[in-house]
């Protein structure tokens, strides 16, 4: 009896396992690679090259609100014809002191409800919605239902951009 306790067990954690690197494969399919938090401008402007239709490198000033702790500079490459998800879309890669922190991809009303799906399969339920976002916080996407866009945020976001996706949402 013990042995096929064993053998379940062991079995249920294979599984678990295979269920969560199929996630993370998932995940990985969903946030493009160029989005690579704390690379340089130019090193995001490297990686784009023949990617966009029209780039554009310039500064944020004043700084966009979550990043006022920037100490430097606040940039933002802004790329049309960016291919997320199988079509061209308008994106933002912003960054602060010269290391990507976020990335905004316009999306369309009409995708809503299967990039949601697609970010359910890949990431498991929301760890919070509201009437502006359905997000992902522990994997850093949230998908904004206001206006249709995918937002992938690094770590050191996260504090900051988590009282966006709350019932008091603090975003402007």
């Amino acid at each position: 009896m013990n042995s096929m306790r064993n053998f379940l067990c062991a079995a249920g954690v294979a599984l678990l396992g295979a269920m969560s690197t199929a996630r993370a494969q998932r995940g990985e399919e969903i946030k493009p690679t160029v989005i690579r938090y704390g690379a340089s401008v130019r090193e995001v402007e490297r990686a784009l090259a023949g990617s966009c239709s029209t780039m554009k490198t310039r500064r944020i000033d004043p700084p966009f609100l979550i990043l006022r702790d920037t100490t430097h500079e606040q940039m933002q490459i802004d790329c049309d014809g960016f291919s997320f998800l199988g079509r061209p879309r308008w994106a933002e890669f912003i960054f602060a002191d010269n290391a990507l922190a976020m990335a905004w991809i316009v999306t369309t009303d009409a995708e809503a409800d299967s990039i949601r799906a697609r970010l359910v399969a890949a990431f498991g339920e929301a760890t919070d919605k509201n009437a502006t976002f359905v997000a992902f916080a522990t994997n850093g996407v949230a998908l904004r239902t206001d206006r249709a866009e995918v937002l992938f945020f690094s770590d050191r976001l996260r504090s900051r951009v988590a009282p966006w996706f709350g019932p008091n949402s603090t975003f402007r």
